[in-house]
Order: C-alpha cells, then sequence, then structure tokens
C-alpha cells in the first residue's frame, strides 16, 4: 500500500509539474519565435554587408567601371533576398520591396505597405558606386545607398511569424568602403 502512495504522489507531482509547464512553454515558444525573427534580420544585415563588401572589392580588383560594380552588387543583394526565404524551414512570411519613408522611424516601415517590389531597376536608381584611382594599382571605392533624390525610398523587408514582426532595411546612408588591396576600410566621415 505504501508503494502505491508513493506512486500515486509522484503521478500527482508530475501532473502538477506537467500543468504549470504548459504556459511556461507558450512563453518560451513565443520568445523562440522572437529571437529567430530577430536572428534572421541580423543574419540578413551581415549577408548583405558580405555582398556589398565583397562585389566592392572584386570590382575595384578587375578594374570594372563604377556602373557596373554596382549593378553587380544590386544583382547579388536581389539574388540573396530572394533566395533568402528558402533557406530556412521556418513559417516565417517575408514582404519585400521599396517603402516610402515618411517618418524619422523606420518602424512606420512595418506599417505601411510596401510601395514598389524588389527590382534592380529600383535599387540602381537608390544606390550609388564611386571609384576613385589612388594610384595605377591601387583605387578606392564606395557603396552607398542613397534612398533616392530625397532618401527617403527604402528597401525593407518585413519578417513576420504569429504575432511577431520585426523588419530589415537597408537605410539611406548606408555606406561600405573599399581598396584594392585591402579587406576592410572605414568610410570616411562627410566633412573630413
Amino acid at each position: 500500500m505504501r508503494g502505491f502512495a508513493s506512486i500515486l504522489f509522484l503521478m500527482m507531482m508530475v501532473g502538477l509539474l506537467v500543468t504549470l509547464a504548459l504556459p511556461l512553454e507558450g512563453i518560451q515558444t513565443d520568445r523562440r519565435v522572437n529571437d529567430v525573427l530577430l536572428l534572421r534580420r541580423t543574419e540578413m544585415e551581415k549577408g548583405i554587408d558580405q555582398i556589398v563588401r565583397e562585389g566592392l572589392q572584386e570590382g575595384l580588383i578587375t578594374q570594372l567601371p563604377s556602373e557596373t560594380i554596382r549593378t553587380h552588387i544590386n544583382q547579388k543583394i536581389i539574388d540573396y533576398l530572394n533566395a533568402f526565404p528558402a533557406q530556412h524551414d521556418e513559417p516565417i512570411a517575408y514582404e519585400m520591396g521599396f517603402g516610402h519613408l515618411t517618418h524619422q522611424s523606420y518602424l512606420t516601415l512595418l506599417l505601411l505597405p510596401v510601395e514598389k517590389p524588389l527590382t534592380l531597376i529600383q535599387l540602381n536608381q537608390n544606390s550609388h558606386v564611386l571609384v576613385l584611382p589612388v594610384s595605377q594599382t591601387i583605387r578606392y571605392g564606395e557603396y552607398a545607398y542613397t534612398g533616392g533624390e530625397f532618401g527617403t525610398s527604402i528597401l525593407s523587408v518585413r519578417m513576420h511569424a504569429n504575432e511577431h514582426r520585426t523588419l530589415f532595411v537597408l537605410p539611406s546612408g548606408y555606406r561600405i568602403c573599399g581598396m584594392t588591396g585591402k579587406k576592410e576600410l572605414p568610410c570616411v566621415a562627410e566633412g573630413e
């Protein structure tokens, strides 16, 4: 009888722990969804940085004209963003394109519809590559996302799963600089 009471007590304790763990499991799942969204956004940011850095370096080394470098980089960005959802087996919805920034906060792009689809023409209109010869063998280059004439056309990728949302943007003023022979080079601030 004593063994039966111990087993019954143990089963009641396990049942109580399972009951208490269910809401906690929901919270942990909720946090995991949010964490995955933030992880994907960070992964996207690093991927774009790498594409721009490598494309700029490759263009400088092969001495391509600035327009050709810009087009190559922008096509790789579009290919990367279009392929990104298929690389992850997760129930995350991605909506990408260009939005118009009406307020100073990029988060307003989460609320507004995408105005233009993600196209090479639009990305080329909103970005610029500058190439300057430093010497016969050394070239300096800079890729900049300008956001168009008024700096308000923003490339954005909205990501959402369940009720969680996050936003990747290529902000107006985004720049990456490089020079032949150097993997990374800080951009010179305006006015310096």
